[in-house]
């Protein structure tokens, strides 16, 4: 048995399953764990939800950014725009069971020494507070139609750091932008704009990473511009799929790396 950490998809069902291939997945005892963004910019979104859907015994998978917009263009809180590319999704007979399967997606996994993530987690929270935030979001995305999380441009403004927090519907807005979009901040605390790669950033704009307090190993995606990094406190597994970069798998245990291109689509 084996657990394979696999990066954003984006909707590249061909090459996910030339990784499956290259990787030697067996459904019968192998575990897959996805840093989320399964769908948008790819080709064949409804391919890779129906795929998971049924190997979902073994799947484990966050929500994305892209996860959240499909869910919120679903929901008529959002239009999708011109690049988007999950019309599939949202023209398929079974839309409805694809889309419930991702709204029921966590926003934090954990697992022994292992913190999965899609984009980050601030450097004033705890372990605990994170897992705190992250389930009580989640219940009210599955359980609401949750307006002010998923609008794109809500009326509220949002804090730009944690300390500046006046109350809960502040807290709750900022953690979810958190896990599914954070990058960088700056030295004060404020959350960065900044997507490009570390070296390229403006002067005193840090990754989330290096100031985070948590001690397990944090696995996630997102930041395409970032690339793979693997060490014993972040396995970072993004290799710009949505770019006609890379998909990338790591195997846990022994972190062997597996990737294939999505160019060709």
């Amino acid at each position: 048995m084996a657990t394979y950490l696999i990066g954003d998809v984006h909707g590249h069902f061909l090459p996910l399953m030339r990784l499956l291939k290259i990787i030697n997945f067996k459904h019968s005892k192998d575990i897959l764990w996805f840093t989320g963004d399964l769908v948008n910019r790819g080709p064949e979104n409804a391919e890779v939800l129906r795929w998971i859907l049924a190997h979902k015994d073994n799947i484990v998978a966050v929500m994305g950014n892209h996860d959240a917009h499909l869910i919120a263009c679903h929901r008529n809180i959002r239009k999708a725009r011109k690049k988007d590319t999950f019309q599939d999704v949202l023209n398929a007979p079974d839309r409805e069971i694809l889309i419930n399967w991702l709204i029921q997606r966590p926003l934090l996994h954990l697992q022994e020494s292992y913190l999965l993530v899609h984009a980050g987690l601030l450097p004033d929270w705890t372990e605990k507070q994170a897992l705190k935030l992250a389930k009580t979001l989640s219940k009210i995305i599955q359980n609401t139609n949750a307006v002010e999380l998923l609008a794109e441009h809500h009326p509220f403004p949002m804090p730009k750091r944690w300390k500046d927090v006046a109350n809960k519907r502040e807290s709750l807005r900022l953690a979810f932008h958190a896990f599914i979009n954070l990058r960088m901040f700056t030295a004060e605390g404020f959350l960065s704009a900044e997507k490009t790669a570390p070296d390229l950033a403006k002067k005193g704009s840090y990754p989330w990473f290096t100031r985070s307090s948590v001690s397990r190993t944090v696995l996630f995606g997102h930041w395409a511009a970032l690339g793979v990094r693997i060490s014993n406190s972040i396995c970072a597994l993004d290799s710009g799929a949505a770019w006609n970069g890379h998909l990338s798998a790591l195997r846990l245990h022994d972190k062997a790396f597996f990737q294939v291109s999505t160019r060709a689509w």
